[in-house]
């Protein structure tokens, strides 16, 4: 689900680190309950 780097923009970037930091607590609180 990750986008290709020539499409990288200031906002999809900032996506993206939202999208990873989703999925990180996403899977930290799979891990833990």
């Amino acid at each position: 689900m990750y986008r290709t780097l020539d499409e990288h923009t200031p906002l999809r970037q900032k996506e993206e680190v939202v999208y990873g930091i989703r999925s990180t607590l996403d899977s930290v609180l799979a891990a833990e309950f």
